[in-house]
């Protein structure tokens, strides 16, 4: 598969940066994901410092997913405790269900002072997703951009959970349901919570960076907002 991808990245065009309906591979949005985990801090949150102030209890998401820590999932399992907090075993968190927010990391000392549950931070979590493969979201495609990896990914705008990145490992531009050719790499500013309050597919969930379980996921109006020079 790879040595088809890489068959197909040859001799990318360049195109018109702008807004464009893009798939991301589960491997792309296991590149997001990490810095929406770092912001779900309770502390953070109550002190007005994070993209999810006063948003629990709120729908955040799209109704059809759910993002859960669980040490014991068998198809995504995590550390039994927090190394970082005296070696308190973790127990299953949800972190969001149908696309509320329902829990946020909360260190031991911070939640005596508030008098709120402890919530120790994991970074091994699942995401609810389809039952699509990625081939068989690329042939419901009409057009626009499928992304195989993201890097090089840092915060515009913690607040708004707003991050910019470019491309890597392949960028191609997809029409009736078939790679037509591949694109030169671009730079995106875009928000993982924006994409997932509306995504237009979520695919088969797989395991990625080691520690996600993250569905592929079509979205509309990704924000592709420059060329790259490579």
């Amino acid at each position: 598969e790879a040595f088809r991808y890489e068959e197909l990245g040859r001799n990318p065009r360049e195109l018109k940066p702008g807004a464009y309906k893009t798939l991301l591979t589960a491997r792309s949005l296991a590149e997001l994901m990490p810095f929406v985990a770092y912001q779900m801090d309770r502390r953070a949150a109550d002190e007005g410092r994070s993209f999810f102030s006063k948003k629990l209890g709120k729908k955040i998401l799209s109704s059809k997913i759910d993002l859960i820590a669980d040490p014991k999932d068998r198809l995504n399992p995590g550390l039994p405790i927090d190394l970082y907090n005296d070696g308190i075993g973790r127990k299953k968190t949800v972190l969001v269900e149908e696309g509320v927010l329902q829990n946020l990391w909360c260190r031991r000392y911070w939640a005596k002072k508030k008098h709120v549950p402890m919530v120790s931070p994991a970074f091994a979590f699942s995401m609810s997703g389809g039952t699509k493969s990625l081939e068989e979201l690329i042939r419901k495609m009409d057009q626009g951009l499928l992304v195989m990896h993201l890097w090089y990914i840092r915060y515009v705008n913690p607040m708004d959970l707003i991050l910019t990145g470019t491309s890597r490992d392949g960028l191609f531009w997809v029409e009736e349901g078939k790679i037509k050719h591949a694109v030169k790499h671009m730079r995106f500013n875009e928000s993982p919570m924006r994409l997932l309050r509306n995504p237009l597919a979520l695919g088969l969930p797989e395991r990625r960076q080691g520690s996600m379980l993250l569905p592929p996921v079509l979205v509309n109006d990704f924000n592709w907002a420059s060329g790259t020079t490579f």
